[in-house]
């Protein structure tokens, strides 16, 4: 007797094996996940399947991660270029959104782009503490939206909380804001011991840089004041100065030589007034050191 094969019988023994391995490549194809936790805490990822396990990091609300695979209540994901284990039950497949807050200084605004990076175009500009819908979180990220519009956020700049802000220097991916109010200004003058300066600041702050000293009597003009600091400007320069060390009025000031309080350091120095003698067209450097090396803080 010869030996029949069937063609179709034997082309089916073989896929039959294929098939089975597509199927079960298909059911351990990587998904995106949300993180579905309380807004307060955060969901920990760790080392192994256990709840003993080292932790690796911490994951916030709706961050976005990368599901591997999942067995007996625990998903293997990938985030932010790490690998670990957390619990099933903290995620989701669709975005849980929530509530955050803009936080940036008053006088800045915060730039919402098209996609999560600072080279995308901005969709819009949100002002400090603008209440923001958050849909998902990742890689520095956060895509928001806000007054019908969409787009992406760095998520350092939002908080859970509306918060005090004050006018400060503008933070990263943030613009200045303009003012369309006319500011109100007033001139007033310094008021320290003769022969001795006032700092004023680069911040409302005694950590605050000096960015040049002020003699008695330098008239400046004076933008506000808060929390016994006021903003000035003076010699084309801007910054911030103790405010009791201003006056409304200029006081008189006389030649001596005597000792005298520095306002700025609480030493006592005895001091001589004198004066710059350099050619009419010239200028003499100020110094930050005793030293032609050091940086010039302004010109006499």
């Amino acid at each position: 007797m010869k030996k029949v094969i069937v063609p179709g019988v034997f082309f089916a023994a073989l896929s039959a094996p294929v098939l089975i391995q597509e199927a079960q490549a298909a059911s351990n194809a990587a998904v995106v996940k949300y993180v579905n936790v309380e807004s307060n805490s955060s969901l920990n990822v760790r080392k192994s399947a256990s709840s003993k396990a080292g932790v690796v990091t911490t994951l916030k609300k709706g961050k976005e991660v990368t599901v591997l695979s999942e067995s007996n209540g625990w998903a293997k994901i990938t985030v932010d270029g790490k690998t670990g284990y957390v619990s099933s039950d903290y995620l989701t497949e669709k975005t849980s959104t929530y509530v955050k807050y803009v936080s940036i200084d008053s006088n800045s605004t915060l730039n919402v782009r098209t996609s999560p990076n600072t080279s995308s175009s901005v969709v819009t500009k949100i002002a400090a503490n603008t209440k923001v819908e958050v849909l998902s979180d990742s890689n520095g990220w956060s895509k928001i939206k806000v007054n019908g519009k969409q787009g992406y956020v760095a998520s350092k700049y939002l908080s859970d909380t509306v918060s005090t802000v004050k006018e400060s220097t503008p933070k990263a991916d943030a613009t200045p804001k303009v003012s369309t109010k006319e500011t109100k200004t007033e001139t007033m003058y310094v008021n320290v011991d003769q022969g001795s300066s006032l700092n004023m600041r680069n911040k409302p702050s005694n950590s605050g840089s000096v960015i040049v000293k002020l003699a008695k009597g330098v008239e400046v003009t004076a933008y506000s004041d808060s929390n016994g600091w006021t903003k000035v400007k003076v010699y084309g320069k801007e910054g911030y100065v103790a405010t009791k060390y201003l006056s409304k009025t200029k006081s008189a000031t006389s030649v001596t030589d005597k000792t005298n309080t520095n306002s700025s350091s609480g030493t006592v120095a005895k001091t001589t007034t004198k004066y710059v003698n350099v050619d009419k067209n010239s200028t003499l450097n100020m110094r930050a050191s005793a030293s032609t090396s050091g940086s010039v803080v302004t010109k006499l």
